[in-house]
């Protein structure tokens, strides 16, 4: 229990630990991926400003509500798939598949600001 408590206490060194693994070819998978699975946080991480900026963007210029809805819930969507993409992927078609997602993500927040620049211009 003592282990289990450290680890508790100190998140960063358990996961340092399980990434250093052993020798065994499961402690390589295991190390493998979380390794992966830290990446795919990370990426999460560097996207939602972006994201946030879209929807905050939208919000103010007064973008119809159903129209955000909409491309929020595909943004949510997208960022689930690429998720398990980056987390379950060494093949090559979900590479692709992933790249994809993350061009349609980056499209859709896109979508969100090119919709409240138009939204914000008085008209002429």
């Amino acid at each position: 229990m003592q282990g289990a408590q450290d680890y508790a206490n100190n998140p960063r060194a358990a996961q340092e630990a399980l990434m250093r693994g052993g020798d065994t070819e499961e402690s390589k998978a295991k190390a493998a991926l979380i390794a992966r699975i830290s990446g795919a946080h990370n990426n999460q991480l560097e996207g939602l400003p972006w994201f946030y900026a879209a929807l905050l963007f939208a919000i103010t210029a007064g973008v119809p509500h159903r129209n955000i809805d909409v491309v929020a819930l595909l943004y949510v969507a997208l960022r689930a798939v690429y998720i398990w993409l980056y987390i379950t992927g060494t093949a090559k078609w979900k590479g692709i598949s992933r790249s994809l997602c993350f061009f349609a993500m980056v499209g859709s927040c896109m979508y969100l600001m090119c919709h409240a620049a138009a939204n914000a211009m008085p008209p002429s």
